[in-house]
């Protein structure tokens, strides 16, 4: 298996290759599956034996390195490696405890010239995130529910490759309700109401029930029109 600087979390896709420690040559050339396996049948290295190396798809400079050798015909050698890659994960949920399905999560970060790179992590139903190989230093977070609008930024600074990031984003929202009435006084229902928010850019759209009420739930903070 290949995984991370953390020593737990799986490289997936990540170049594998298997050389020949006297010369040099390439024996055999793969990838990780997405739990970081790799596996090589039919290898034949010579008396000084083999080099496995995984070598980093975003930056061919980070890799991980190991030897070995065979004893006899058919022997199973198993090597981990373990490469220097940070783990950047953590889940996104509302403040009353309700997870985010799939969020839109961004991790950019800016170098010395002022490029922007941007990592787009992996999520799940449960309003899960994971990335592997962001570089050390500062980057910007941004975790958004497409559904609402409602995101979040934050900056951390990664240190240590061998200690995962976990960053559990929290969003904040309110409610907005009431009544609407005709000009007589009287509520109106089944009619429809919109709610736009300035701070996000984006529109809710309901409707009153049969006594002329709505309800906004998930409504940024800051400034909003009914």
């Amino acid at each position: 298996h290949v995984v991370a600087g953390d020593g737990l979390t799986p490289v997936t896709a990540t170049q594998v290759e298997v050389l020949d420690v006297s010369t040099g040559i390439q024996l055999a050339l793969g990838g990780t599956d997405s739990n970081g396996f790799y596996r090589f049948n039919g290898i034949s290295a010579g008396p000084q034996g083999f080099k496995v190396r995984a070598t980093s798809i975003l930056n061919p400079a980070i890799f991980a390195e190991q030897t070995g050798s065979f004893v006899s015909n058919g022997d199973l050698v198993t090597i981990d490696l373990t490469m220097p890659l940070s783990v950047v994960k953590g889940t996104v949920s509302y403040s009353d405890g309700t997870v985010v399905p799939f969020p839109t999560v961004v991790i950019s970060q800016t170098d010395s010239f002022g490029n922007v790179t941007t990592f787009l992590p992996v999520t799940d139903a449960n309003g899960g995130f994971e990335i592997v190989g962001v570089p050390l230093g500062n980057f910007t977070l941004s975790a958004q529910d497409s559904n609402t609008g409602i995101i979040s930024t934050s900056t951390v600074t990664l240190t240590d490759v061998t200690q995962s990031a976990v960053l559990n984003v929290v969003l904040l929202s309110g409610t907005v309700g009431g009544m609407v009435r005709d000009s007589n006084g009287n509520p109106v229902p089944f009619t429809q109401v919109a709610l736009a928010t300035t701070g996000v850019s984006f529109n809710l759209f309901g409707s009153t029930d049969s006594l002329g009420a709505y309800r906004f739930t998930r409504v940024p903070l800051g400034p909003f029109t009914v």
